[in-house]
């Protein structure tokens, strides 16, 4: 779920960063020490010409770079609300994890497009939990491992990945079956209260 939450979040900033008429505003919400003005305008306007691809992992079909790809590393239920809601919905509460990878083919590229992706995810933690998120942040940007490097540098890819953890509050909003249909010789209904009718 996180990954295709983190997708469409991730294109409207992206597409918000990129678009030529927000530059002014991009450079003062961009937090980059590392690059000077000239430098940041020329990778973003390179970006603009061959716009980055944010897609969730395994998508089919050939990719090209630049690309950021989202996908869900884990989902854990840590509760799980005795009794639903008081409209008996059925509810979880999870923690989730995410990586997000930003891979281009040149290094200052591939650092300005993962800040304009942390820059975004801080911009955005307001929206996530607004959306039903208990909780959301970013954690880190990982390094590849040495042999990960090795095959990046060989193909002249450069990526970064950055780690996302979040607890979400999951429900589901009606009940699948009604509480005397027969599936097979499975029955499903609890009459009388608590007791399972016999099959």
């Amino acid at each position: 779920m996180i990954h295709h939450h983190l997708t469409t979040a991730l294109r409207t900033a992206l597409n918000y960063y990129l678009d030529a008429a927000n530059q002014a505003a991009t450079l003062e919400h961009l937090y980059n020490t590392a690059h000077d003005d000239t430098t940041l305008i020329k990778v973003l306007a390179e970006l603009r010409e061959k716009a980055p691809k944010v897609i969730p992992h395994a998508t089919a079909g050939a990719q090209g770079l630049p690309l950021v790809v989202c996908q869900q590393l884990s989902r854990n239920v840590t509760h799980r609300p005795l009794g639903g809601t008081a409209l008996g919905v059925e509810q979880t509460i999870s923690n989730q994890t995410a990586q997000i990878e930003v891979m281009t083919a040149g290094a200052e590229v591939a650092e300005v497009l993962a800040q304009l992706v942390v820059t975004a995810l801080h911009a955005l933690r307001a929206d996530f939990i607004a959306n039903g998120y208990l909780s959301f942040q970013f954690d880190s940007i990982a390094e590849l491992a040495p042999q990960e490097m090795l095959a990046a540098e060989e193909l002249g890819v450069f990526v970064r990945r950055l780690n996302i953890s979040a607890m979400l509050h999951d429900s589901s909003t009606a009940r699948l079956f009604s509480p005397d249909e027969v599936i097979g010789t499975l029955s499903l209904g609890l009459t009388p209260q608590g007791r399972v009718t016999p099959l």
